[in-house]
């Protein structure tokens, strides 16, 4: 259940206190009565409540106050995230939202300082996860949701582009800590909706976000980065970074590429959702490949990967034909299909795969008995 919910069943309640019905009547002091013995959860309300009433002043009435509550507010709202980093949820979220609401007014011309506020306030606590939130929340309400006006959105966005490589050096510390990994790559993957694509390189971070896809606990979303970046758009130039992308996923040791291998294993929700991302990665991944190595334009054509020279990525495309889950073969024959579309392979080539192809395309197309059918004919 929401705040808001709660907040309306309270409502409700005493208004029904007073009501003529016995049996409301009695239900809503009950109610009431439940929540006086829960004071811990009636002050979290309390909390969120005035959060969100703060919030709303922000939206709609910000430009009306004077330099002085203005300053008081920022201030009230730093002053909780210094003192509290181990917040719940909910009023961590709209503390947070709260403070994106000011940058996306004041932020770079009337608080110049806040990138460094932000780098202060991280040192504060090893958990202080703070920093990484209103990062996140700032880019997906600016760039990705554009919900600003287009001079506000240049503004930030062309002051994020100037402070790119040293934020993303402040955010790659957060992947060491155990307590801000998710965090960061929330974080990241925000950034990795705009910033260029070569900066990412230029770091350890892409390195660690695929030591990660080896975690359980953080795989999902260092996948969802990596989707994100691998289906970057833009010129041919700013997306020829992609392909160091094969070297990283493709190595010796990528053991997570052996995931659809492993057909006769049964597999938990959680490890079926991570190879749906993951496969998103690699479709991604392979539609980048078709555009920089088969362009028929000499000058824009980049040669292909040593990963899939020598067959390491046809090996994954292959083993995803035949994977037993329709959903995720599909993304192997849709590969399949870009790269003969796009002439990735040489006339000679076709003699060795298609025959191949094929036989992972037959392994799909026969029809199986379920196990309890096979088991009933055994018995028989």
């Amino acid at each position: 259940m929401t705040n808001i919910d709660y907040l309306r069943q309270i409502e409700t309640a005493v208004l029904s206190c007073v009501s003529s019905d016995p049996i409301r009547r009695q239900q809503a002091y009950t109610f009431v009565e439940e929540i006086k013995s829960n004071p811990t959860q009636s002050i979290s309300i309390v909390k969120h409540f005035g959060l969100q009433c703060i919030e709303e002043t922000i939206k709609y009435k910000w430009t009306s106050l004077d330099s002085q509550l203005k300053l008081s507010i920022k201030e009230r709202l730093w002053l909780l995230m210094t003192e509290h980093d181990q917040l719940p949820v909910h009023l961590k979220t709209i503390l947070v939202r709260c403070v994106c609401e000011i940058a996306k007014r004041e932020w770079p011309q009337q608080w110049p300082l806040f990138l460094d506020e932000l780098v202060t306030l991280s040192k504060l606590n090893s958990t202080n996860d703070y920093s990484l939130l209103i990062l996140a929340y700032l880019i997906e309400d600016v760039i990705v949701l554009q919900t600003l006006n287009s001079i506000r959105k240049r503004d930030i966005q062309t002051t994020l582009l100037q402070h790119g490589t040293k934020l993303l050096e402040f955010i790659e510390y957060f992947l060491d800590l155990s307590n801000t990994i998710s965090s960061a790559l929330y974080a990241l993957t925000m950034f990795a909706t705009f910033l260029p694509i070569e900066i990412f390189f230029s770091t350890k971070i892409i390195d660690k976000i695929v030591y990660l896809l080896n975690s359980s606990i953080h795989r999902m979303k260092a996948a969802e980065f990596l989707s994100v970046i691998s289906d970057r758009r833009g010129k041919y130039e700013e997306r020829l970074p992609l392909l160091q992308l094969f070297s990283y996923l493709f190595q010796n040791g990528s053991h997570y590429n052996d995931l659809y291998s492993i057909i006769n294993i049964q597999q938990s929700n959680d490890t079926y959702d991570f190879m749906k991302q993951y496969a998103m990665v690699i479709t991604a991944l392979c539609e980048q490949l078709c555009y920089l190595c088969g362009s028929d334009d000499l000058n824009k054509k980049a040669p292909l990967p040593e990963q899939f020279s020598n067959g390491k990525f046809l090996q994954v495309l292959l083993t995803l034909m035949q994977h037993p889950s329709i959903y995720i073969s599909l993304y192997g024959y849709q590969m399949w299909l870009q790269l003969i579309r796009a002439n990735i392979f040489q006339e000679n080539d076709y003699q060795n795969i298609l025959p191949i192809v094929l036989r992972s395309l037959c392994h799909s197309l026969v029809k199986q008995l379920y196990k309890k059918n096979v088991d009933s004919e055994q018995g028989k």
